[in-house]
């Protein structure tokens, strides 16, 4: 078998290249990183998410700037826990190392609740023919793997098949889950454009659910099928699965460039990194992983969750795998747009006020990854899309924009309202 070769060689704007971003100023994807450890900030940030290392140098000035940063990014439970992971408790400052310790604690209190929520979910769906697929932070914590720990959970993502979707919702509401949406436009905006249902709330454990039957939303420009998915999905224990390292990268990729969802992109893009880290320790892995994306038409995210892992971390990816995904880069118009965004939602110009072009950045990702032009002329879209006031100033209302009023199944509470 040929030689796989890590590829190192600098090329301009290419995968292969690797361009440390900085961001002591904006527009600066490809600029290197030259600041003294004893600062934090951004800048420190990066360079410590791609070497813990880096944190025992770090003054107590450099740790002020960096932990406001590391929170705001979603990263800071993941720092704590390295430090924990390599017995370096005594190697940052008491005061640091306090607050690292009261995270972490949250933390493990998070992951006892995501187990038992998991566990009372297998128990509702104990009748239902189908696995329990398990998702992102789930997925990860089910599966013991090292990014998890110390990771936040809002709620519990699962995925199962399109069919199902009927026989899981009404197993979970005999349970004492209701919709966490009372609006039947809400209602019907997620069957329509969304790759999951309407929010799942369980009002006395506070604890949200959401039911995928796909990875991107159904009318996106890629033709999906996720049937595959369910085919290769592991067991964990008993109905719990979780998808394949492969289908995990493919995932949190899609998760990033097919459905608009920039909030947490340094952690998320951390979380890829993780994941080809340690799932490149098989031998088959970056084979799989290309031939899979090619098989899921999932080949643009997977281009750019590898482009931005080697930009901000330094991803060691094979020349061969770096050549193949080359054949899938978007035109220089694209990628110099989604540089951009990217660049811009990293981290806000300053974190002690709202930063509108930011905000903006984000809103402008989350259009761009809206299906196809034919959604823009649906009345549906744009009552969801729309701000409030201008819906308000334009006089329009759910019978104006939809088409007909919406009839309400008067026979059920007014949680679990739904058009009919």
């Amino acid at each position: 078998m040929q030689e796989r070769r890590l590829t190192n060689a600098p090329s301009p704007d290419s995968l292969a290249a690797e361009e440390p971003i900085s961001h002591s100023m904006p527009g600066n994807l490809s600029r290197d990183i030259s600041m003294d450890a004893t600062y934090g900030g951004r800048d420190g940030l990066l360079r410590i998410l791609r070497n813990p290392d880096n944190m025992w140098g770090l003054s107590l000035k450099g740790w002020e700037m960096l932990i406001p940063q590391a929170r705001f990014a979603g990263v800071w439970p993941q720092l704590a826990a390295q430090v924990r992971r390599r017995g370096k408790q005594a190697d940052v400052p008491p005061q640091v190392w306090g607050q690292m310790e009261a995270t972490l604690r949250v933390a493990e209190a998070h992951a006892n609740s995501c187990r038992w929520e998991v566990n009372r979910l297998q128990r509702a769906m104990a009748d239902v023919s189908c696995p329990l697929i398990l998702l992102k932070g789930a997925a990860f914590l089910s599966s013991e793997m090292p990014w998890a720990e110390g990771r936040s959970f809002s709620d519990i993502d699962i995925l199962v098949p399109h069919q199902k979707l009927t026989v899981v919702e009404s197993a979970l509401r005999r349970d004492g889950w209701v919709n966490s949406v009372e609006s039947p436009l809400d209602v019907e905006y997620f069957r329509r454009w969304m790759q999951e249902l309407a929010p799942m709330w369980h009002p006395e454990r506070k604890i949200q659910v959401d039911i995928h039957h796909s990875i991107i939303p159904p009318r996106n420009r890629l033709r999906f099928d996720p049937s595959p998915l369910f085919e290769d999905a592991v067991p964990v224990r008993g109905s719990v699965c979780t998808l394949s390292p492969v289908d995990m990268v493919l995932h949190a990729a899609s998760n990033l460039f097919c459905t608009g969802e920039f909030t947490w992109i340094l952690r998320d893009l951390h979380e890829v990194y993780s994941m080809l880290n340690v799932f490149s320790q098989s031998p088959e892995f970056w084979s799989r992983l290309t031939s899979r994306a090619e098989q899921l038409n999932l080949t643009k995210p997977l281009y750019y969750a590898l482009r931005y892992s080697r930009k901000m971390f330094n991803t060691q990816v094979p020349s061969d795998v770096v050549a193949a995904a080359e054949r899938w880069r978007p035109g220089w118009l694209t990628l110099k747009f989604v540089d951009l965004l990217v660049d811009r939602t990293l981290f806000p110009n300053s974190l002690d006020q709202i930063d509108e072009g930011r905000d903006f950045a984000l809103t402008l990702r989350e259009y761009w990854a809206v299906p196809r032009l034919g959604v823009l002329t649906t009345g549906l879209f744009w009552l969801k899309r729309l701000p409030k006031w201008l819906l308000v100033w334009l006089k329009l209302d759910v019978p104006d924009v939809v088409g007909g009023p919406v009839q309400l199944d008067r026979r059920q509470g007014p949680e679990n309202q739904m058009p009919v």
